[in-house]
């Protein structure tokens, strides 16, 4: 059982494995699996069910930043169920039912925006940084003091796509460990840069813009390496709807390998055979009593 914040506290039902209720102003998602259930259950059923938890756990976290990231809902589809519904099939992370309850959650290459706006590449640079494919222009840095207007009239010019008034969101997930119980926790850093050709606002004064917004090898990208994952996102405010890029949370080489000296928990040690094992048997055990 988890309790929720967030886009997710207005969660009601059941989904999947899942049941979502109000308790005390907050949205708890219980997941029941007992022994008879597992028994219907093909392999695939089992680990997808499963992988629910983490999914669950991440939109808690990071959905109050990706309101409309996802452009074509059904009449009574949320974005909560088109990201669950588009990365059930993906990466599958297996934390055992005691994490679950802590809000346990592990940094995933989740799908976090599907839509019509051409999707922005992200890769890992040589030193650990993110770069991405939006060109700046030769000799074009970025510094505090430099500002919105300038980065705007830079991506603007360089590149086809993008107009002033867009929205340009760089999505900073850091993968933590809990101080408190030792289980793995993510934070969220979003920056938000309004292209706007006339700003004279230093990115200094935005929220996370500084080190989100760096100049990497001539390109748009991150000013330090983090342990986790990042990914940017174009948006755009139509008349009626807003429209968005497809883009997936890309990995830090240090989150995607295990860890076995580190001390951090990381993304493929909850991917492996034995990590679903783990889950598994700290379900059923608790069903069997």
């Amino acid at each position: 059982m988890a309790t929720l914040n967030g886009l997710t506290t207005n969660l009601g039902g059941s989904a999947g494995a899942w049941t979502f209720y109000n308790r005390l102003g907050s949205t708890v998602a219980k997941q029941k699996i007992d022994n008879r259930h597992r028994k219907r259950l093909s392999d695939t059923q089992l680990k997808h069910s499963l992988s629910w938890g983490n999914m669950v756990a991440f939109w808690s976290v990071a959905g109050g930043r990706l309101k409309d990231s996802f452009e074509r809902k059904r009449n009574g589809q949320t974005d909560f169920n088109m990201f669950i519904s588009n990365n059930v099939y993906g990466p599958r992370i297996y934390l055992p039912s005691y994490m679950v309850r802590a809000g346990a959650c592990v940094a995933a290459p989740y799908l976090v925006t599907m839509g019509s706006l051409p999707s922005i590449e992200v890769v890992e640079s040589s030193d650990g940084c993110f770069l991405t494919g939006i060109r700046l222009g030769d000799g074009f840095s970025i510094t505090p003091e430099t500002t919105v207007g300038e980065l705007s009239r830079a991506i603007v010019t360089n590149n086809d796509g993008f107009e002033h008034g867009d929205d340009l969101i760089c999505l900073a997930v850091h993968q933590l460990v809990g101080s408190s119980d030792g289980y793995p926790h993510v934070g969220v850093s979003p920056a938000v840069l309004r292209l706007d050709a006339y700003s004279d606002v230093p990115l200094s004064q935005i929220p996370n813009a500084v080190p989100a917004f760096a100049a990497v090898e001539g390109c748009l990208g991150s000013g330090a390496p983090i342990v986790g994952g990042m990914t940017w996102i174009h948006m755009r405010q139509l008349r009626s709807r807003r429209v968005v890029s497809t883009q997936r949370l890309v990995l830090s080489g240090d989150s995607a390998e295990p860890s076995p000296t580190s001390g951090t928990p990381l993304y493929r040690d909850y991917t492996t055979p034995e990590a679903l094992a783990t889950a598994i048997g700290t379900y059923y055990r608790r069903s069997a009593r």
